[in-house]
């Protein structure tokens, strides 16, 4: 195949477009569409990057032809490629031409070729959101416009009027720096990837564009008129965008909850993400309808669905909620049924609800819904402790024992520093009642000792709350149910059972009777002789009536009685009378030890000393 002399190069970054159009303008061909037919190429071909058309341009211009697929933007249907990156329509500049004034300039003056050959087209400058030149740092301006479909494409003499006026272009100049998002998207081109790994997982106009609106709303606020932004807005925009998506999904949650803390109170009731998240939402619901916005979408509905009250079944941005994950007040009094007033009562009573909630409209108090469902259900059949008495049958003493020991615990307690009457739940009494009587057997006409829980009590002189306690860490060999009384006073025990296990272990002492039966004297002699201390005692409990009783250790006791013995003992060894034998021993010259003046009775030492 001959080849087209003299040759062009392709410039550093050009577009495919730019460089066929500065080829016809070299061969004084107009217009480009004129001279790519006469070279028997076809225009639309090359345009939309097919490999067969730019594989016969690289055979006529003897350029490579790697390097002219690499400036070519591919068109499938569309959607645009530009070295492997995915761009739409509405990414695209088409009919204007945009450019660095400085760059052509230098295109100018670095070549000898005439100006509208010399200057050439980047591939960046075709895309929007391209607005500021990486390598002077200005804001890229429109120098030419394509009015016909044939005057598309055709970059060298769109911009011819532009050149002759270029020395006023660069004079005008605006310094902007690129942004972040500006510099990410064309590190993209380059294969450059890893800073930021959400974004990367997007395609090229989807993070384009993200970062664009999530900037547009944190600098402008939620309710910004679009149409009224300017080139720089919109740049600053990706900047400040760029910045609360490059974490990811945890960034772009956490900008989304800064908008629901800064959303002004609203009174009503049925504002809905559209209220709260403004323009947008409105783009991902109504105008980002490409499936590559799907995973920003899919950020913002887990957000909504996980922090605002949406019912399951409802649908927006293209999904269905599956299952509740928030409800307020107003949507848990519409699905319960219960009073607002009766819900913040409950919720405040176990710490669902904050101080600061009591103020709040009843739409603005939220709260987990699947943690709470089973708190709100347990409260359809609430009770009051006075109905506790039929619903169990307790009686009213047993009642309140019940409650007092924790066996039936309120569903609301005294909260909020307002007194509130203590309700309990009918299931949580179902369930007391099935755990006592989970191994109970039928039992008909029961007598002593079978009794039922209190009567079993009063017999072991015991608490009504221990013979439950045995019951429910079974700790009984049988318990029985009487079939003609029903709920907790037809619970039987075996009462003599229930004694053995509920009286504590024999008394390692001797109480003041049974020191009095073991000296053979009086309750006041034994009480002196503890007074003054010749029977020191300590306190233990009684293992029979579970109270405080004194006792003398036994070998206190024994030490004692090796030690003294009683006037009246002593005249019974000796078969005479008291008053004989105390006269022997004081002719013996035998005194007291302990004299009866002191503690009502006389004792010797039992060895002369």
């Amino acid at each position: 195949m001959p080849r087209l002399y003299p040759f062009l190069d392709l410039r550093h970054g050009e577009s495919l477009t730019s460089f066929t159009a500065r080829l016809s303008i070299l061969h004084s061909f107009t217009p480009v569409r004129s001279f790519l037919h006469y070279l028997g190429l076809n225009f639309s071909a090359l345009v939309a990057g097919d490999p067969g058309a730019i594989g016969a341009l690289a055979e006529l211009t003897n350029v490579p032809a790697d390097a002219l697929q690499a400036s070519a933007i591919r068109r499938d249907g569309d959607a645009f490629t530009f070295r492997g990156q995915t761009m739409l329509r509405p990414t695209m500049r088409r009919s204007r031409y945009f450019a660095c004034p400085v760059c052509l300039a230098d295109d100018i003056a670095g070549s000898h070729l005439a100006p509208e050959c010399a200057a050439y087209g980047r591939a960046i400058w075709q895309f929007a959101h391209v607005r500021a030149c990486p390598e002077h740092g200005i804001a890229l301006q429109p120098v030419g416009e394509a009015r016909l479909p044939s005057e598309f494409h055709d970059f060298g003499r769109g911009v011819r009027p532009a050149l002759k006026d270029l020395d006023r272009l660069v004079a005008q100049a605006v310094p902007i720096e690129p942004s972040r998002a500006q510099t990410y998207l064309i590190g993209r081109f380059e294969g450059q990837t890893g800073t930021s790994p959400w974004l990367d997982s997007l395609a090229w106009h989807a993070v384009a564009r993200a970062c664009e609106m999530l900037g547009v709303v944190s600098l402008f606020g939620r309710t910004v008129h679009l149409r009224t932004l300017t080139e720089a807005d919109w740049h600053r925009a990706g900047d400040v965008g760029f910045g609360i998506a490059q974490s990811g999904e945890n960034g772009v949650r956490a900008f989304l909850s800064d908008l629901q803390a800064t959303n002004p109170a609203s009174w009503n009731a049925v504002d809905g993400a559209q209220a709260m998240f403004g323009r947008l939402y409105q783009w991902l619901e109504f105008s980002a309808a490409h499936a590559d916005f799907d995973p920003i979408r899919d950020v913002m509905f887990r957000h909504i669905v996980e922090t605002t009250p949406v019912a399951a079944g409802e649908t927006f941005l293209g999904r269905r909620v599956e299952h509740r994950s928030v409800h307020s007040i107003r949507t848990a009094a519409l699905e319960t049924g219960r009073h607002p007033k009766t819900l913040r009562k409950i919720l405040a009573a176990h710490g669902v609800m904050r101080q600061d909630d009591d103020a709040s409209l009843d739409h603005h108090v939220r709260f987990d819904a699947a943690q709470t469902q089973a708190l709100l259900a347990h409260h359809e059949d609430a009770i009051s402790i006075k109905r506790i008495e039929t619903y169990v049958n307790t009686g009213r003493v047993q009642a309140k024992l019940l409650v007092d020991h924790g066996f039936l615990k309120p569903l609301q307690s005294h909260a909020g520093g307002q007194r509130r009457r203590p309700t309990f739940a009918t299931a949580d009494l179902d369930q007391f009642l099935d755990a006592l009587t989970d191994q109970a057997v039928p039992a008909t006409n029961p007598a002593p000792p079978i009794v039922n829980i209190p009567g079993a009590a009063r017999r072991a002189n015991c608490g009504a709350h221990e013979v439950i306690r045995l019951i429910l860490n079974r700790k009984l060999g049988w318990v029985g149910r009487d079939t003609a009384v029903p709920g907790y006073l037809g619970v039987l025990v075996n009462a003599n059972e229930v004694k053995r296990l509920v009286q504590g272990a024999p008394l390692d002492g001797l109480t003041a009777r049974a020191v009095e039966k073991r000296l053979g004297t009086s309750t006041k002699v034994v009480v002196r002789l503890i007074e003054k201390g010749y029977l020191p005692t300590r306190t233990c409990i009684n293992p029979i009536n579970r109270c405080p009783v004194q006792i003398v250790d036994n070998a206190v006791f024994n030490a004692f009685d090796r030690k003294y013995i009683l006037l009246s003992e002593m005249a019974k060894i000796f078969e005479t009378t008291p008053a004989n034998m105390m006269r022997r021993l004081e002719d013996a010259g035998i005194e007291p030890a302990i004299h009866g003046s002191d503690v009502g009775a006389t004792f010797y030492f039992r060895e002369r000393r």
